[in-house]
């Protein structure tokens, strides 16, 4: 993680970027935003990172790690940058796709985090809500 931490920031014409993620492109589809293609190339997990597999300490270590690199890219005076961090449990998955009507007996439920960062579109203000999902943890923050 902490090579991530301590990436270049990059400010591309696609976007913002770490020098190495730096994959952001032209638009290739009319529905598509920068934003959206600096959410998918700029996403990463870091469930991967506790072993053995633990919950607290996996959420734990996203919510350290968001917060660490938006305090990072404040210090550079990066403004207008949207982080996220989706979060879920075996159990929160379970849940989800037995309300989905997609659960099998059998399944295997694993730990499930995507972080991310982007160019906050313009016209959306930065806004809190309350969310009771009981299928993600989410936390959002708006630079």
């Amino acid at each position: 993680m902490q090579e991530i931490l301590d990436d270049e920031i990059l400010e591309t014409e696609f976007g913002i970027t770490l020098k190495s993620f730096n994959t952001l492109h032209e638009l290739t589809e009319d529905y598509q935003s920068y934003s959206e293609i600096e959410d998918f190339e700029n996403h990463f997990h870091v469930d991967w990172f506790i072993d053995p597999s633990d919950n607290k300490k996996a959420f734990m270590l996203a919510a350290k790690t968001l917060t660490a690199l938006a305090i990072r890219f404040q210090k550079e005076k990066k403004k207008g940058i949207r982080f996220w961090s989706y979060f879920q449990t075996p159990e929160m998955g379970k849940r989800y796709v037995i309300a989905k009507n997609l659960h099998e007996e059998g399944d295997e439920y694993l730990i499930s985090d995507r972080l991310t960062f982007y160019t906050r579109p313009k016209e959306e203000e930065s806004v809190e809500y309350e969310n009771d999902d009981p299928f993600w943890a989410r936390l959002r923050i708006d630079i």
